[in-house]
């Protein structure tokens, strides 16, 4: 038999090694053998961290933060990164410390602008001083803020995209939030198992801040001015607004209103519908939307004690079906004008054992319930039961609403350089 060519061998050695030499010399990481274990080991429809695939071959699993026609945006979990594509985050890591002084020198000059328009706003100034003072000295915490590595793609360099279910996701981003190693590439099932070895039980209802373990970030100038905006609503005299879709009324600080005025104006029309349509006279209309459109009232609130936000809370009501929600909106002077940058709905549960008494005897509702028989409105005991139960749970709601939107903004008001703050698309 003849004995093979020792030059065959050499040429195809050496053809290998070219070959793995261009993918080095392209950038183009290969899968590392730990990699390539995991990716078998578990499926990505059994995980509960998103997948980004480039074009570029690398398979990235983590959260997916935002998605347009023309970007995505990603957080990677540094440690995961790390292990599975070390020269990659390697790169990223030199490129972000690249831009970390331009990013530093333009936050400090954005801080030293801010502290002189607002110089007489003794709060505020004490926060923005505080920062400006820890931004020069250097981030002493930035090890905590890289838990994450957050990248953004333009969409020509991703093939593909896997966003995982809402339950799936709580469940691995509880899991980062509690600190459970190698929660990017364990299955859900996995986690589940030792969260509740953790003594955490209902994950599915359990709060997660995924956004307070984001690194800083650059902001743009819409996403500074939002942030602003944000922090000013916190720390200055808030301008709120409250009502239906049909009515808001200025509520902000220490502003008189007349109460009752106000609670005969909103009610006067909803409950005389309410009562109505307990009674059977009149069909379901549905509840009214709340709009994008920053409401007239609150721009021109805003803008006469020159602040940069404003809330609005809107009561949403069917009483015939006796639900509803409360709809909790933030709008925020942008360079383009004012734009809505955070909302969220909270819905109305009526409980018809719960104590209404209170409520009765409020004078507020007795002015409202006397405007009511002035025009005409009668009710027996068990409709008016019924619309109490109803307000009562509307109450409730709205207490529970405001409490959890401000623990949303709460979140951007303590540092001023991360959470990444994004805006309303």
């Amino acid at each position: 038999m003849a004995k093979p060519d020792p030059r065959l061998r050499t040429r195809r050695m050496l053809n290998g090694s070219l070959v793995l030499l261009g993918f080095a010399l392209s950038g183009v990481q290969l899968c590392s053998p730990v990699c390539a274990q995991r990716r078998q080991s578990v499926p990505v429809t059994k995980r509960g961290s998103d997948l980004v695939v480039l074009n570029s071959n690398q398979r990235l699993h983590g959260l997916i933060l935002g998605q347009s026609q023309q970007r995505l945006q990603v957080a990677i979990e540094s440690a995961w990164l790390d292990e599975m594509y070390p020269r990659l985050a390697e790169r990223w890591k030199q490129e972000r410390e690249k831009d970390a002084a331009d990013q530093r020198s333009r936050l400090i000059q954005r801080l030293e602008s801010w502290i002189a328009k607002r110089s007489d706003d003794d709060q505020l100034v004490s926060f923005l001083e505080a920062e400006l003072e820890r931004i020069k000295k250097g981030d002493a915490a930035q090890q905590e803020a890289d838990f994450f590595v957050v990248k953004l793609f333009e969409a020509k360099e991703v093939r593909s995209v896997f966003v995982q279910p809402k339950t799936r996701r709580q469940v691995t981003m509880l899991a980062w939030q509690e600190g459970v190693r190698g929660a990017t590439h364990r299955s859900t099932t996995a986690l589940i198992r030792e969260l509740k070895e953790k003594g955490i039980e209902d994950i599915q209802n359990q709060p997660v801040q995924i956004a307070s373990m984001l690194p800083a970030g650059h902001d743009s100038d819409e996403q500074w001015a939002a942030r602003q905006a944000v922090i000013e609503y916190r720390l200055r005299q808030p301008i709120e607004l409250q009502g239906t879709a049909d009515k808001l009324f200025d509520v902000s600080g220490d502003k008189e209103v007349d109460t009752s005025a106000v609670i005969a104006e909103l009610m006067g029309s909803q409950l005389q519908r309410a009562l109505q349509g307990l009674g059977g006279n009149q069909r379901n209309r549905g509840q009214p939307k709340s709009d994008a459109k920053p409401p007239a009232e609150g721009v021109t609130a805003a803008e006469k004690e020159n602040a940069m936000g404003f809330l609005v809370t809107r009561l949403n009501m069917d009483p015939v079906r006796t639900t509803g929600s409360v709809d909790m909106q933030f709008f925020a002077r942008l360079p383009a004008g004012w734009k809505l940058i955070r909302q969220s709905r909270f819905p109305v549960t009526v409980d018809p054992n719960a104590s209404t008494e209170a409520l009765q005897q409020d004078p507020r509702v007795q002015s409202a319930m006397k405007l009511l028989n002035t025009l005409g409105v009668q009710a027996n005991d068990g409709q008016l039961r019924r619309a109490f139960a109803f307000a009562a749970g509307v109450q409730v709601a709205q207490n529970k609403a405001k409490g959890q939107f401000v623990q949303q903004l709460d979140q951007y008001t303590r540092r001023v350089d991360r959470p990444p703050i994004a805006v309303i698309e």
